[in-house]
């Protein structure tokens, strides 16, 4: 809420009606109010002015983001993110006392939970806030957090890649357990492949910023 206040004069002779019931504390007489006749006379008063701002605190979602392309692969990452977190945990659940690539494959799970963490916080961010995905873009962070979430997607995932193919041939291994690292592992690539679009996208957005 802002006032302010505006004098506004008024000539003797321009016709003004005095309310019955005055709004000022003093009479037309104090006022300067002189009805003789050959007086020229102005009374003067202070018009006060109040102008009430209103603000709101509605949440609007950035769904133009969705149209760009680093929107396209933030999302693209966390979907394929969560389905690969979905089947190396199908994996270390049911076959965990039978057969385990071991530390690759728990290397392969974390790294997928750090990405779809790091991805989910960047896209909520950019979604709930306009300024966030127009100012974050130009800065040096994506490409810093980028360049190692896609070193650690592809050594990940070439390294389960191997071990689950090579260690094949001297276990007998049944053939879902096999497909589903398998699919696991080549979903990794693809996320990878991902990433990079990303890093590349976020180095030339933050060199043309």
């Amino acid at each position: 809420m802002q006032a302010d206040g505006v004098d506004l004069c008024v000539p003797l002779g321009v016709a003004v009606s005095w309310p019955k019931k005055a709004l000022w504390p003093i009479s037309p007489r104090a006022a300067g109010l002189d009805q003789q006749k050959g007086k020229n006379k102005t009374i003067c008063v202070t018009v006060t002015r109040t102008t009430t701002t209103t603000t709101t605190s509605a949440i609007l979602i950035n769904t133009g983001y969705f149209k760009a392309a680093p929107g396209l692969l933030k999302l693209g990452e966390l979907i394929v993110g969560t389905v690969i977190i979905g089947l190396v945990a199908t994996t270390l659940s049911r076959y965990h006392n039978y057969y385990s690539s071991g530390n690759e494959e728990l290397f392969f799970f974390v790294t997928a939970c750090a990405c779809v963490i790091a991805t989910g916080c960047l896209l909520i961010s950019c979604l709930l806030s306009i300024s966030t995905a127009s100012i974050i873009s130009k800065t040096i962070f994506l490409p810093l957090l980028l360049v190692p979430l896609t070193l650690m997607n592809l050594l990940s995932a070439v390294l389960l890649l191997f071990t689950v193919i090579s260690r094949n041939h001297g276990h007998k291994v049944t053939e879902d357990m096999y497909s589903t690292r398998i699919q696991a592992a080549i979903l990794g690539l693809i996320n990878t492949v991902l990433y990079l679009a990303s890093t590349i996208l976020a180095y030339k957005s933050y060199r043309g910023g």
